[in-house]
């Protein structure tokens, strides 16, 4: 079955603006020699390079098994009390699909633990996050999964049963 791929408009938008003023009819020796064609080709590059990441989902392998690990013990020491670990399997991973992990990240740390609503350290959470896609068979990766909101916000939650 054909899987679909993110896209990053910005970054399209940005490459067609590009090709536009680089291929636009054939440049003449004139056009180039112009300021305004010069500073839009250098700050369409300068853009390109500082563009965040591409969007990556779940299945990219974006937690370690460690840090799932890590997550089980906050879950056991915290989130156990209220929460049975197959609570957080299936349909309420599906729920958030297609959702950013920097939703679901918002959402937890915002609201939980019930009786204390943010009182977990920013890791703790994404840790557990980390837990929970554990426990939906998410593979892991080389990299911990990072508290820093733009690249929550760029990894898409992506369901597969």
């Amino acid at each position: 079955m054909a899987r679909l791929v993110p896209v990053d408009i910005q970054q399209l938008e940005l490459d067609i603006g590009v090709q536009r003023i680089l291929y636009a009819g054939a440049p003449t020796e004139n056009t180039m020699r112009t300021p305004i064609a010069w500073t839009v080709l250098f700050f369409s590059i300068a853009l390109t390079i500082s563009l965040p990441a591409q969007t990556r989902t779940l299945q990219d392998g974006v937690f370690t098994e460690e840090q799932a690990r890590r997550g089980e013990a906050v879950h056991d020491g915290v989130c156990l009390e209220c929460h049975e670990p197959d609570e957080f399997i299936g349909s309420f991973l599906q729920s958030w699909s297609g959702a950013p992990v920097s939703m679901l990240f918002d959402e937890v740390s915002a609201l939980m633990p019930e009786d204390r609503p943010g009182t977990l350290r920013p890791q703790e959470y994404v840790d557990v996050l980390a837990y929970i896609f554990s426990l939906n068979g998410i593979p892991t990766g080389a990299e911990e999964l990072g508290t820093d909101p733009e690249v929550l916000q760029n990894i898409i939650i992506e369901w597969e049963n």
